[in-house]
């Protein structure tokens, strides 16, 4: 499977995140998490929403521009 992070994010979560938390609980649990995992399921959620998106369904929800779309 191709990787869909990079080396720089797991620096960042290591670094930024995970090296700040106080509980040792909530550190263990961000370690356990499969990044590439979630970071593909949250890719396809998005692909998904846009495939299913129409001109159409936008206008009847009075939707006239999509702005920026932002992961974090």
């Amino acid at each position: 499977m191709k990787k869909t992070l990079t080396d720089t994010f797991y620096k960042n979560i290591t670094e930024n995140v995970i090296k700040g938390l106080e509980k040792e609980n909530n550190k263990l649990i961000l370690n356990k998490v499969d990044w590439e995992k979630e970071a593909n399921k949250c890719f396809k959620s998005l692909t998904d929403f846009f495939r299913k998106t129409t001109l159409e369904k936008l206008q009847r929800n009075n939707i006239d521009t999509i702005g920026v779309i932002d992961i974090c």
